[in-house]
Formats: C-alpha cells, structure tokens, sequence
C-alpha cells in the first residue's frame, strides 16, 4: 500500500481543493470573466431576491449581484493573505537568519521580543496596527503582514541554529569562510523550503483575518465588494436573506480549506523527499562500512 504522503493526487481533498483553487485565482486575476453582473450596480426593486437563474446567488439589500460581488471580492482576499504570508516569509525569514547569526546577548535580547509578541494572537496584532495608521485596504495589507512576521522570525532563527551545528557549515568555518558567505551557501537555501512551507500554510490565516478587519468595519468600505464585509451587511438580514451570509461564508472557507489542504500535501511530499534523502545516505554509509570489512 503506498503511502498517502507520496502521490499529489491519490488523497480526494487535494482532487477537490485543486480544482477550486484554480477557480479561485481565476476569480482574482480575471473577475470579469466568471461575474454576470456589475458588482457595483444597484436595482432597488430587485433587493433581496433569493438564488434564482438570473442571480445564481441572489440579490443584497440594494439589488446587487452577490455572485458577482463574491468573485470580483476574491482579489483583495487572496491579495492580502498571498502577500501578507510570502511577505512576512521574506521579512521574517531574513530577520530570522540575521538573530541566529547575531551575538548571543542580541540574539536573546530579540529573541525576547519575538517572544512577546508571539504571545499574542496574529489578529490582535493587526488591530493595534490599524489603531496606529488608520483602516483602509493598503493599512489592512501592512497590519496582517506585520502580525504574521514574529512567527516566521521564529522558525528562521532555529533552522539557522541547527544548520550551524551540521558538519559541512563547521568544516566550512574552519576553512575561513565568514558566516555571512556560509548563511549564504548553506543556510538560506534549506530555511527557504521551510519558510516556503509555511508561507502556504500562512495564506488562509492572511485570508481569515483579512475578512475578519473588513467585518469590523476596518478595511475596504462600501460599495466596495469584500467578503468580510459582505459578511458584516449581513447580520442584520440572517432570517431574511440565508444567502448573503451563506456564500460569502462559503468562499472564505473553501479557499482556506483548499490552501491548507494543498500546503499540507507540498509538505508531506518536502518530508517524504527528505526520507527517501536520509534513507539514501544511511545505505550509502552501510555499503562504505561493508566494503571497509571486507
């Protein structure tokens, strides 16, 4: 039986979270193509009209297309939480290496810091970020990256710790490489994968927090079409209108499941490449040791 780690595409949730991703960034990248209607334009006497064939998704409380409003809403989603994880990946990342090659008492100094505010939730962080430069999309883009970055930092400086312990960046050192020129080479290549890794992961966290800022009013403003703030026009019309809640609640869902579900899947296949790495460098020092007793 082989293992569900291996193959892309043996696991059904990755066959289904594909298919759906693409979707996605097609929505992003060319809304017009999938929308059927102006997400902006209003009909008052089509308000709240539920799901039918002319509006797959029914109508807002000012006659606007939800499906449309949905699709062309996916770009700023997928925008801030695309950007906010790869961005903090490359900031957290480079910050990360520079604290494992710091002095000890920086190291632990920053280190301290880090600690402090990963004793927070990502979210709380964005809010106070918000506090200080004021609610907008551009705002709401920085604050997620900002509140994502302590973590990267984290699992950059352990990775560079434990390359510096390995024999081939000692031996490196002991040839008069500086550690600059070794972090380089050796470390920034292997803490890269990981922090790859972890940017996917950190994706669908970007998207959740994203909606959860324009929920409270914090990030893109009507008419605009946000899901977060689809969500929020709907409070007030749950019993009214299940439509406006229920699909905007679905795309944000389905996109986050669908990017772990695939961040999950590029990890086990990074594990198993490394196993198979491992197993082949034990049996090529089992046969050394062999043919050294014969």
């Amino acid at each position: 039986m082989r293992s569900k780690s291996v193959p892309w595409g043996i696991n059904p949730s990755v066959l289904l979270a594909a298919p759906f991703l693409a979707l996605v960034i097609v929505a992003a990248l060319w809304p017009s193509l999938l929308a059927t209607a102006d997400p902006l334009a209003t009909s008052l006497p089509e308000a709240l009209q539920p799901p039918s064939s002319e509006h797959f998704w029914g109508t807002d409380q000012t006659g606007r297309d939800v499906w449309s409003r949905v699709v062309f809403g996916t770009r700023f989603s997928l925008v801030v939480g695309c950007g906010s994880a790869f961005g903090a990946a490359l900031i957290g990342g480079a910050m990360g290496i520079s604290l494992g090659l710091a002095p000890r008492w920086i190291d632990g100094i920053l280190l301290r810091a880090v600690e402090v505010l990963m004793a927070f939730p990502d979210f709380l962080i964005a809010l106070i970020v918000l506090a200080v430069l004021g609610s907008g999309p551009k705002n709401v883009a920085i604050a997620v990256l900002i509140g994502a970055v302590p973590a990267y930092i984290r699992v950059a400086r352990a990775e560079t710790l434990t390359r510096l312990q390995t024999g081939f960046v000692q031996a490196s050192t002991l040839l008069g490489r500086n550690r600059w020129h070794v972090a380089l080479h050796h470390i920034v290549p292997t803490t890269v994968r990981s922090l790859l890794v972890l940017a996917t992961i950190g994706v669908g966290t970007g998207i959740v927090t994203a909606a959860g800022l324009s929920f409270l009013g914090l990030g893109t403003q009507e008419p605009a079409p946000d899901w977060g703030l689809m969500l929020a026009g709907s409070r007030n019309k749950l019993s009214q209108a299940w439509w406006l809640a229920l699909f905007p609640g679905l795309a944000i869902i389905g996109t986050v499941l669908s990017v772990s579900v695939l961040s999950r899947a590029v990890q086990g296949r990074q594990d198993f490449r490394g196993h198979l790495r491992v197993s082949s460098r034990r049996s090529r020092g089992w046969l050394h040791r062999d043919e050294l007793s014969r």
